[in-house]
This record gives C-alpha cells, structure tokens and sequence, in this order.
C-alpha cells in the first residue's frame, strides 16, 4: 500500500481504515492506521485493528514506516 500526501499538506493527523480480503476471499477485522504528514514527509506512527484482526492471529499489528519524497 502507498499513501502519498499532498504537496502542499500540512502538519495534520488522520486516520485511515483498512479492509484486508485475503485469496480465499476471506474478510479481516478493519485495521487502523494513523497517519500524520509534515510536509513533504508522511509517517504511519501506528497501527491497531478495530476488532482484534492480526492481532487475534497470532502476529503483531505494530507499524512504524515513514518515507521521505523522490524526484
């Protein structure tokens, strides 16, 4: 998955929800992602499942990714 942020973001924070379907078309709890950007940089700080989701399968759900822009 790849979440750019505008050029012209400023420092905000959000959240984004994410559906996961796996290749038997079995269904996961949402996954929460915050998101906070600071121009031109975004950052994903951390992640939880709504409803126990990776979590309940054993793995950790912990995230920490940030990306700095190309060009």
């Amino acid at each position: 998955m790849i979440v750019s942020a505008p050029a012209n973001a400023s420092d905000e924070d959000f959240r984004i929800y994410v559906s996961v379907r796996d290749k038997a078309n079995n269904t996961y709890p949402e996954i929460e992602i915050h998101i906070q950007t600071s121009m031109p940089e975004l950052s994903i700080e951390s992640t939880s499942s709504t409803e126990g989701g990776i979590r309940s399968l054993g793995r950790s759900s912990s995230t920490r990714w940030s990306s700095g822009t190309t060009g």
